[in-house]
């Protein structure tokens, strides 16, 4: 594997009079935890001979003033008997103005274009701002691809050097802090619309996460409301609460409290859970889909309002359906709420062969004239009623839902965003005032 270290030099306090070199000659001690960087001996004068001995297969490619060069090489040449490396400035890139910002993210792209497989970076030592410049290059590396990247070396001062002596230096690695910036793009884009950046890749730390994050976002695009419950949102906050980094705490506990409030049904009806994750998909920006899990919202209030009425009956129509919440939704909407009580044809026409296994005549009747009309069936102006312009609320949503389903030319998100809120507002008003009397558990 062809890999390159990539270390912007210093001048470690070295001075120049007339070209005679006055370095700092007492060498400081470095430490690494494990698998940081595999220290050959524990005394140098700064990192560039560490890198030398530390990879020797590698290519060094080092970043450097003129005055920085002059310095690094007789580090070379006379305290660390590395005289036969100072070819590796062959492969360097000179900074001419370090205030020319173009011309050093420029010498950063061409050192990234070069054909290898693994860049190793020290960012250790370096004129000011020249390590910073070197960190938002690998920052915006980072977000686009940061494969090639294992490890952004820096050693930190324990114990400061003096003219009398050497300091004290621990490697660190800073490539964890870069898959958190990662982590942190990646939570931020899922809070936002529930779907992970398909450019940003985790490490394996976060593998499972990522898994999680996928295995929700999959779920609640298809609507798969059961999967969700039982598998998605459980594994993804056990995941997120692996997750113990201070820079992303907040953010990670923000998620864990949205997930636990919005995707429960702890204290709430199901119709009431299903229109809370309705109005995030609707802010979130999935209309149709939004729309869709609304409409099977007012199939639950339905089915909630007609239990509450007549419970002995609504339990035969669960018996009947085996508690199939679509079969039993399809009957409390299109068998009893669309059918006007006061059209005897229409009540006779409806209980007809399979209504006849499970309900009296009388029975149906009851569950029909349970629902208000003026609570739950007048309604003015439904833009999504093609035929009158005039239906119920309920209806409205299911022809709003129905219309989203097709490619429609005439679709002006802001506007048809305004209409939508407007379907919501008013159908929380009817759970609003209705689910008290409701609760009965989570059905």
């Amino acid at each position: 594997m062809k890999r390159a270290v990539i270390t912007i030099l210093g001048t470690i306090g070295g001075k120049f009079n007339q070209d005679l070199f006055v370095p700092i000659t007492n060498k400081s001690q470095y430490i690494a935890s494990e698998n940081v960087i595999e220290l050959v001996k524990n005394t140098y004068v700064n990192t560039l001979p560490i890198l030398i001995d530390a990879y020797p297969d590698a290519d060094i490619i080092p970043i450097y003033t003129k005055e920085a060069k002059k310095i690094q090489e007789k580090v070379l040449e006379i305290l660390e008997n590395k005289e036969k490396y100072i070819y590796i400035f062959d492969n360097g890139y000179e900074i001419k103005n370090e205030n020319n910002f173009d011309e050093i993210f420029s010498i950063f792209e061409q050192i990234f274009k070069k054909n290898y497989d693994e860049f190793i970076i020290d960012v250790t030592h370096g004129f000011r701002h020249l390590p910073l410049l070197l960190l938002i290059e690998l920052l915006i590396k980072n977000f686009q691809d940061n494969s090639k990247i294992s490890k952004i070396l820096f050693a930190k001062e324990l114990i400061k050097a003096t003219k009398d002596r050497g300091g004290k230096y621990e490697f660190i690695d800073l490539k964890e802090y870069l898959d958190l910036a990662n982590v942190a793009f990646v939570l931020e884009t899922f809070g936002k619309n529930y779907t992970l950046p398909l450019h940003i890749n985790l490490s394996g730390e976060f593998e499972e996460l990522t898994k999680a994050l996928e295995k929700f976002s999959e779920d609640i695009m298809v609507l798969n409301i059961e999967s969700l419950f039982k598998n998605a949102v459980p594994n993804l906050i056990t995941e997120l609460k692996k997750i113990n980094k201070p820079s992303i705490k907040n953010q990670v506990e923000d998620i864990i409290m949205h997930l636990e409030k919005i995707f429960t049904y702890k204290g709430k009806r199901r119709f009431r859970t299903y229109y809370n994750i309705a109005f995030e998909l609707k802010e979130k920006g999935y209309l149709l889909n939004s729309l869709t899990l609304l409409y099977e919202s007012v199939r639950l209030f339905l089915k909630a309002f007609l239990e509450y009425k007549h419970p002995e009956i609504m339990r035969k129509v669960e018996k009947f359906y085996r508690k199939d919440d679509y079969k039993i939704g399809d009957f409390c909407m299109n068998k009893v709420f669309n059918v006007n009580p006061k059209n005897k044809e229409k009540v006779n026409n409806n209980y007809q062969n399979e209504m006849r296994k499970f309900l009296t005549l009388e029975e149906y009747k009851k569950i029909v004239e349970a629902i208000p009309f003026e609570e739950f069936k007048k309604w003015d102006d439904c833009i999504y009623d093609k035929k009158n312009k005039k239906n119920n609320l309920f209806n409205c949503i299911s022809f709003a839902r129905n219309n989203f389903a097709h490619a429609n030319k005439d679709n002006d998100f802001k506007k048809v965003k305004e209409n939508i809120d407007h379907l919501f507002v008013k159908f929380k008003e009817k759970i609003d005032k209705y689910e008290p009397y409701l609760y009965k558990g989570n059905k």
